[in-house]
């Protein structure tokens, strides 16, 4: 098996660590050909292990136009797509998003992800609304492989007791398709600026968002621009008595900083979409439809009522662990 992206120019501290997690989660049913050379050249790397690979797991693909030279790597991927399909090779495209979070080559993107819904041979997503938008993505919707698998979770919950110092914490990278601005605007507008204490930590993506957000610091909302080290993160997570998540309902379908929070076993509000409406189904995180919803929930939540059951939640992470993802798609693939 073939993993995408795997990069030689990431700094480690910085890397998302669902690709390593993947790859760890999957070693017992397949071999990663390209897990000890980290590609320096981009997607044009799966030349070198086109001859030793069966499986493609391809992640973020889409983003394909937004790398360097990505424009040529796009016209490489259109090509060894077919190339694939005519030898014999297996894609497996895991849709993360209904759409790329930033807006250059949106086109591209946009016909990058119509092409993997009707060329990939298995198609994973984490969340039920995800299928569907696969199967709306797809003209030919009887032929497509598509599967449900929540994103895999890790036991980070702890029994020590610590004081809880902040009442939300917003983290991870900040960019602006995940509505902070609209969430802080909306309490500023209806006079509750200072009605919670808040912290948003985490890295811009986008620097000019960071002059965005600034306008709205308080005494009680504070930012920390900056990369958040686990340990800090870890702190930070648990004082806090609410992980907040704000994303616009057009872009995300799963989310690895939800379940992330989750498994610290903190309680989570998010939008009513995707992986945040699956989660919220089975009674472990809170969604709201609207910002005037989210207040009310958010008091709910601070409030003696709207606490996730511990024994419900390590069920569902015992469940849903990685060493359990990599059986799940080798028992799929095999039925295939």
């Amino acid at each position: 098996m073939y993993i995408y992206p795997l990069s030689a120019r990431f700094e480690e501290k910085l890397n998302n660590p669902y690709i390593k997690d993947v790859i760890s989660s999957i070693e017992n049913y397949f071999f990663c050909v390209n897990k000890q050379s980290p590609s320096a050249v981009g997607f044009f790397n799966v030349v070198r292990y086109f001859f030793r690979t069966r499986y493609y797991h391809l992640n973020w693909i889409e983003d394909l136009p937004d790398k360097k030279g990505g424009l040529l790597q796009s016209l490489f991927l259109l090509l060894i797509i077919q190339i694939m399909r005519v030898t014999g090779k297996k894609i497996i495209w895991t849709a993360h998003n209904k759409i790329s979070h930033y807006q250059k080559n949106l086109w591209i993107k946009k016909m990058l992800m119509s092409v993997l819904a009707r060329k990939s041979h298995y198609i994973i997503t984490h969340s039920h609304e995800g299928v569907e938008y696969v199967k709306r993505l797809n003209k030919n919707k009887n032929t497509v492989k598509v599967i449900y698998i929540p994103h895999p979770v890790k036991n980070k919950i702890h029994t020590n007791s610590v004081e809880l110092t902040n009442d939300i914490i917003i983290w991870g990278n900040i960019a602006h398709y995940k509505g902070i601005h609209l969430f802080l605007q909306h309490l500023i507008e209806n006079g509750l600026q200072k009605k919670y204490k808040i912290i948003i930590a985490g890295r811009f993506t986008e620097p000019a968002y960071e002059e965005v957000l600034k306008k709205y610091l308080s005494g009680n909302i504070t930012l920390i621009n900056r990369f958040i080290q686990k340990k800090e993160l870890e702190k930070l997570i648990k004082t806090s008595r609410i992980v907040l998540f704000t994303y616009q309902q057009e872009y995300v379908l799963s989310s690895g900083a939800l379940m992330d929070s989750l498994g610290y076993g903190k309680n989570v509000i998010g939008p009513d979409i995707g992986a945040f409406k699956d989660l919220q189904e089975e009674g472990l995180v809170t969604t709201y439809a609207d910002l005037n919803d989210l207040i009310e929930k958010i008091d709910k939540c601070l409030g003696s009522s709207g606490k996730t059951s511990r024994e419900k939640l390590k069920n569902f992470i015992d469940k849903n662990s990685w060493e359990n993802y990599g059986l799940q798609l080798y028992n799929w693939l095999n039925q295939r």
